[in-house]
């Protein structure tokens, strides 16, 4: 199952990153005609160098922001930082035309292409949102702590699919065996606190898991994510003020 996420998620990634590059050529070679003042004409295989470059910065900007994250980010999230990324990424590129150009290159393509990867990129990250967690597309879950009894193997939880349960209440005895049995999966939900709750969200956070508790925490910030059965659960996005990002602390709060 988690080749089969990983699968899915990299070829959504492929998909935005190719579409977003077609909107930029659109705007650049056919939007507008030949001959504009300030417009360079590439011939030949230039102009689709230039679509790589800007396909592979698009693509590694993405990804080196977080920007690919789904379901282990909020879809607001994900929008605000692929925001980021394409006006850094067409600031860059208008800057490179202007260089090959040996002059300032009419601004009115890279606008309009700027103004529509916006308005594309709510759409697209909305409708992934939505497919990954119909489909189950987010990978794996382990359910662990007493409370869980309620959940069912097999069942969906925010895109994961349940696949173990574990309601033994752990000691720190039981840590490392805890963390080799988190690593298999993609997500871990706490049913309930014991003294093992903080090292293992510690550990989820570092390997980049997704990971939920049931209720609020004085200690850890995250965002309310799914409602179901009388249960609020709550992705965790960190813990304490040194691991935390602003932004998303600030929206922890206001949910």
């Amino acid at each position: 199952m988690k080749a089969v996420k990983s699968y899915y998620l990299y070829i959504l990634a492929i998909i935005e990153v190719v579409l977003l590059t077609a909107v930029y050529y659109y705007f650049w070679r056919i939007g507008y005609t030949h001959g504009i003042a300030g417009y360079p004409e590439y011939l030949g295989m230039g102009k689709f160098i230039l679509m790589g470059i800007y396909a592979v910065l698009t693509g590694i900007l993405f990804a080196l922001s977080g920007a690919f994250r789904y379901r282990r980010l909020r879809a607001g999230n994900i929008i605000v930082k692929q925001w980021g990324v394409m006006l850094m990424v067409n600031i860059i590129t208008f800057m490179q035309l202007s260089l090959t150009a040996k002059h300032l290159v009419a601004k009115r393509p890279m606008f309009d292409a700027t103004i529509a990867q916006a308005v594309f990129i709510v759409i697209y990250t909305l409708a992934a949102d939505l497919l990954i967690k119909h489909y189950r597309m987010a990978g794996t879950m382990l359910v662990t702590g007493e409370g869980g009894e309620g959940l069912k193997v097999g069942a969906s939880l925010d895109g994961y699919s349940i696949a173990e349960i574990d309601n033994e209440n752990h000691t720190m005895v039981d840590i490392s065996t805890l963390f080799e049995k988190a690593d298999k999966y993609d997500a871990v939900l706490i049913q309930k606190r014991d003294e093992t709750m903080e090292y293992l969200i510690k550990h989820c956070l570092e390997k980049k898991k997704g990971v939920y508790l049931t209720r609020e925490d004085s200690v850890i910030y995250g965002v309310s994510r799914v409602r179901e059965a009388g249960k609020n659960y709550i992705l965790v996005l960190g813990m304490g003020e040194e691991d935390g990002k602003l932004f998303d602390r600030v929206r922890a709060y206001l949910v």
